[in-house]
C-alpha cells in the first residue's frame, strides 16, 4: 500500500472539513446574532457559567461542513459508496441529523420542555434505523462475540434490497444512539466542552 497515498486520502477531507467548520462558523454566528438566538445566563442555572449571552446553533455549522464533505466524496468519488456502504445509509445518516438539527433549533428558540426535547432524538435514530444501520454483532470481552441478527422480520424489497426490523440489532442501536446524543447534551452548559469531548473521541 502507498502510505503517502492512503494518508492524503485522510488529510484532504479531514482538512477541508476544518476549513468548511471554521467558515459555517463565522456564518451561522452571524445568523445567531442576526436573529437574537442566545444562550443568556440565569442566576437559577449554575452549569452556566458565562456571564454574557452567547450565539447559539454551534452544532449547525459541524453539521453542514461534514455534510457538504460527505456528500462531495459521494457524488464525486468512489471512496466513500461501496462494500458495505450504501447510498441509503448515507440518506438516513443525513435525514436523521437534519431532523436533530431542527430540533436543536426549534428548542434554542423556544426553550421546549425534556418532554419534548427528547422527540427529536427519537426520531433521528429511528430513521437511521430505518436506513438499515445497525449493530448485528457486538464482542464477548470472554471471547468470540454475540450475535444480535437472529430475529428478523422483512416488510419489503426495494432494488433487491430488504427492509427489515432486525430486533436485537435495531434495539441496541437505538439504545446506543440515545446514549450518544444525550451523552454530549448533558455535558452542554460550558462553552467547548462538548467540542473538546467529540473531538477526544474522534
Amino acid at each position: 500500500m502507498n502510505t503517502s497515498l492512503s494518508l492524503s486520502g485522510y488529510i484532504i477531507p479531514f482538512g477541508l472539513t476544518i476549513v468548511l467548520s471554521a467558515f459555517c462558523t463565522w456564518l451561522i454566528r452571524k445568523l445567531a446574532i442576526r436573529f437574537g438566538i442566545y444562550d443568556r445566563p440565569q442566576q437559577d442555572d449554575a452549569r452556566k457559567v458565562h456571564t454574557a449571552p452567547v450565539p447559539l446553533l454551534g452544532g449547525m455549522a459541524v453539521f453542514a461542513s461534514f455534510t457538504i464533505v460527505m456528500v462531495i466524496y459521494a457524488l464525486f468519488s468512489d471512496r466513500l459508496i461501496g462494500g458495505y456502504m450504501l447510498p441509503k445509509y448515507l440518506f438516513g445518516i443525513t435525514l436523521g441529523g437534519l431532523l436533530l438539527m431542527t430540533g436543536g433549533l426549534m428548542d434554542d428558540r423556544k426553550n421546549f420542555s425534556a418532554g419534548k426535547q427528547i422527540i427529536w432524538p427519537i426520531l433521528s435514530a429511528l430513521v437511521v434505523i430505518g436506513a438499515g444501520i445497525g449493530v448485528t454483532y457486538i464482542q464477548n470481552p470472554f471471547g468470540g462475540s454475540i450475535s444480535l441478527d437472529q430475529v428478523r422480520v422483512t416488510f419489503f424489497t426495494l432494488n433487491d434490497l430488504p427492509y427489515r426490523v432486525i430486533l436485537f440489532a435495531d434495539v441496541f442501536a437505538f439504545v446506543w444512539m440515545m446514549g450518544m446524543m444525550y451523552t454530549t447534551k448533558f455535558l452542554d452548559g460550558l462553552d467547548g466542552l462538548v467540542s473538546g469531548v467529540t473531538t477526544i473521541g474522534a
